[in-house]
């Protein structure tokens, strides 16, 4: 990934080019708590954090919040992280998360929201794995969340949405190609104002194999599929 592919996840996903409406869409999706609850469960008080693929920094920065911790954040798509810093005041850097070097080690590391879907291979994700492997400390723990089954759709459906920032009819429908592992999801905004968006999302199905092959192949010795789509690793 570079700065072109982060463009071209702007261009597939209204919500990348417009992030107050990413953070609307996800305000109540509970991976805060999730963290939180396995972080405990492992006995880690982490005083710094580390988001890789962090958006907004919206979840970073409840993850700060409970632990009290210091928090830096990197994500590819710099309008995300233009909106993010002042909003949440966390420290959002872009980069792209295979290949950041911060010279520096945190005690938890994250993953989430689905951003290791975005990556194309294995071997990108066993970059990212040694990505994460380099910046953890010693006794740390690493929490990531991606696609592991597709969700499929194959007849369109409509839903509506209705924000302060957006009314739409929104056309949704997924197809599955297999021998690639990429789910592809059509969504086509058709907006009250009369305007029409179109997103298009590729995103990589990663099997349970493939993630504890790349994190153990990384130096983890300890990884467990918590549920579905949930990895802790240390």
């Amino acid at each position: 990934m570079n700065d072109a592919d982060g463009r071209l996840l702007a261009k597939s996903n209204l919500s990348y080019r417009r992030p107050e409406l990413y953070d609307a869409m996800q305000a109540d999706d509970g991976v805060v708590s999730q963290v939180i609850g396995l972080v405990g469960e492992r006995e880690v008080s982490p005083a710094q954090i580390l988001d890789l693929g962090c958006g907004t920094g919206r979840h970073l920065a409840g993850l700060r919040d409970a632990f009290g911790a210091g928090a830096v954040g990197v994500d590819l798509q710099e309008r995300m992280v233009r909106y993010g810093r002042p909003r949440y005041g966390v420290d959002l850097r872009c980069g792209d998360m295979r290949l950041v070097r911060l010279g520096r080690r945190f005690d938890l590391v994250t993953c989430l929201g689905n951003s290791l879907s975005y990556l194309r291979t294995v071997e990108d994700l066993r970059l990212v794995a040694e990505t994460m492997r380099m910046h953890l400390a010693h006794r740390g723990v690493v929490v990531l969340a991606t696609l592991m089954t597709p969700q499929v759709e194959l007849a369109m459906k409509v839903v509506r949405v209705e924000t302060d920032l957006v009314a739409a009819s929104v056309e949704v429908g997924s197809v599955w190609e297999a021998e690639q592992r990429v789910q592809v999801m059509h969504r086509t905004w058709r907006h009250d104002d009369g305007t029409i968006d179109v997103d298009v999302l590729r995103r990589r199905v990663f099997s349970a194999e493939e993630l504890d092959g790349a994190l153990r192949g990384a130096g983890f010795s300890d990884v467990q599929l918590v549920s579905s789509g949930l990895v802790v690793a240390s």
